[in-house]
């Protein structure tokens, strides 16, 4: 069976139960990280990310975040320079 393609933008616009289901049709888990007090697991679709955020207090998912590339909102880039 061929994957379905959507886009970031259509994915963004979507309600949280087609994302869901999505998700688990379409894409592939990369990693999951804590920050906070949230669970975030990160998965590949197609040509595009997206941050599952599951709060760890309530024990369900706040948001998705979908990104292209980089880091999305929750991840915090440390940069380190040389001197």
């Amino acid at each position: 069976m061929e994957k379905q393609l959507i886009t970031i933008s259509k994915f963004a616009k979507d309600n949280d139960k087609t994302k869901a289901s999505y998700i688990k049709k379409n894409g592939i888990y990369l990693d999951s990280y804590f920050d906070n007090d949230y669970l975030v697991n990160v998965y590949a679709l197609h040509d595009f990310f997206v941050e599952v955020v599951i709060s760890i207090r309530i024990s369900r998912i706040v948001d998705y975040i979908p990104f292209e590339r980089g880091f999305s909102h929750m991840k915090k880039a440390k940069v380190w320079v040389d001197k």
